[in-house]
C-alpha cells in the first residue's frame, strides 16, 4: 500500500486550526408561501425579473446564456446602491421549478444563497430561502454581526413576493415597514401569553 506525503496539507489545516481570531458565520433559513403555480414564482427568481418585485434591486447582467433569465453560470453585478449591496453574484445550479442556487462575491463576504420552491396540492407555491454568509476578514466579521441582528429579511422576502404576485406590483417601502412592525407587534404580544 502506497504511504501519501500529507505535509503540505497538514500544514495548510493546522493553520487554520491555530487562528485565533475566527471568521464568522451565520446561517438562515426561512419560508413563505403564495397563491399562485410554480411556473410564475420560480420566473420571479432571475436577476432581471427581481427588479420587479424587490424594492431597491438592481443588476447588470455580464453574462447569461439566454437574457439574464435563471440559468447556470449566469452572472451578474450588484452595486452599493443594491437592497443587497455590492458584489458579483453566479448562478451555480439550476433545476426549473425546483431550486435555484447562487452564490455571492465581494471582498469582505461571500453569500451562498439557495431558493427551493415546492407546488403544494392547494394551489400554492412554498419558496424556501436558505442562506450561509461566510466571513472572509475582520470587516465581513462585522457584517455578519450586522446580519445576525437584522435578520428581518425573514419575514420581508416572503411578504414582498407574495404582494407582487397578488398585485402586479412592487410593494412600496412604506408597507413593508408596517408589515415588518405587526409582525414584531404580533410576536410579542404571543410571547405574553
Amino acid at each position: 500500500m502506497v504511504k501519501y506525503d500529507t505535509t503540505r496539507s497538514d500544514k495548510i489545516v493546522n493553520r487554520f486550526l491555530s487562528l485565533t481570531q475566527k471568521l464568522e458565520q451565520i446561517r438562515m433559513s426561512f419560508s413563505g408561501t403564495c397563491e399562485t403555480d410554480i411556473d410564475t414564482f420560480f420566473a420571479l427568481l432571475c436577476p432581471a425579473r427581481e427588479a420587479d418585485w424587490i424594492p431597491g434591486w438592481n443588476a447588470e447582467v455580464l453574462h447569461s446564456d439566454n437574457g439574464g433569465k435563471t440559468a447556470i453560470d449566469c452572472i451578474f453585478r450588484t452595486d452599493k446602491s443594491n437592497v443587497f449591496g455590492e458584489g458579483i453574484w453566479i448562478i451555480t445550479a439550476v433545476v426549473k421549478n425546483e431550486y435555484v442556487d447562487l452564490v455571492r462575491v465581494h471582498e469582505n463576504l461571500v453569500i451562498h444563497l439557495k431558493v427551493n420552491v415546492k407546488a403544494n396540492d392547494n394551489g400554492t407555491v412554498t419558496g424556501t430561502w436558505n442562506i450561509v454568509a461566510s466571513a472572509l476578514n475582520q470587516k465581513g466579521n462585522k457584517e455578519v454581526a450586522k446580519l445576525k441582528k437584522h435578520v428581518d429579511i425573514k419575514s420581508v422576502l416572503p411578504k414582498i413576493i407574495e404582494h407582487y404576485l397578488k398585485t402586479g406590483k412592487q410593494i412600496k417601502k412604506a408597507s413593508l415597514g408596517v408589515s415588518i412592525v405587526a409582525d414584531k407587534v404580533k410576536n410579542l404580544i404571543s410571547l405574553g401569553h
